[in-house]
């Protein structure tokens, strides 16, 4: 499913982010809760759909649901290593309906996106193809800062466990090629709490 959306121009020069959401875990109070089984069967799912694709590397947030879905999907596709950056942790940018954000918070969390924009959305000088694991709400917010310049709003999209976005970063260009795909779980494996 993935090779459908990359089929890149011969000669193609840039980096391929395939941003995944983690599986659905056990939620807690701190919302530090590892996979559920549901969790580790979408984690799998998601690196059957990367098949055949020369990934480069992975990258994940240093959470457990994020450590945890990376750690299988490099297994599945026999790569060795994840590095974990703490940087990829979730945030919330800006306040949203249901939540009041401490304007410092709001403001560091703004920074941690532009931070995360400066360092991974780069170009490459030759087709590179990445895996990064993380979380909902940082995934959206980046949707939304490369495509209007801004991250309040984030909350209006759904996002799923095991999803996968796409960006395509060139020296002319910064593409979301695709948001929230789940073609690749079943309707028994979707959740997006």
């Amino acid at each position: 499913m993935i090779a459908a959306w990359t089929q890149l121009d011969p000669g193609f020069e840039g980096r391929v982010l395939h941003f995944v959401r983690h599986g659905q875990y056990e939620s807690g109070e701190s919302g530090s809760g590892g996979l559920t089984r549901l969790g580790e069967r979408q984690a799998k799912r998601v690196a059957s759909s990367f098949g055949g694709l020369p990934i480069a590397g992975i990258r994940s947030s240093d959470l457990p649901r994020a450590v945890q879905t990376a750690d299988i999907i490099a297994a599945e596709l026999g790569l060795h290593t994840v590095s974990r950056h703490r940087i990829l942790r979730e945030v919330l940018p800006s306040n949203t309906v249901s939540v009041r954000v401490p304007r410092a918070q709001r403001e560091q969390d703004r920074a941690r996106i532009e931070r995360v924009v400066a360092r991974f959305f780069r170009p490459a000088r030759q087709a590179r193809h990445e895996i990064v694991v993380c979380h909902g709400n940082l995934i959206r917010s980046l949707v939304l800062r490369v495509t209007a310049g801004r991250v309040n709003g984030f909350e209006r999209f759904r996002i799923h466990h095991g999803s996968i976005s796409l960006f395509v970063i060139t020296n002319r260009y910064t593409q979301v090629v695709a948001y929230d795909s789940v073609v690749h779980l079943p309707l028994s494996l979707r959740t997006f709490i």
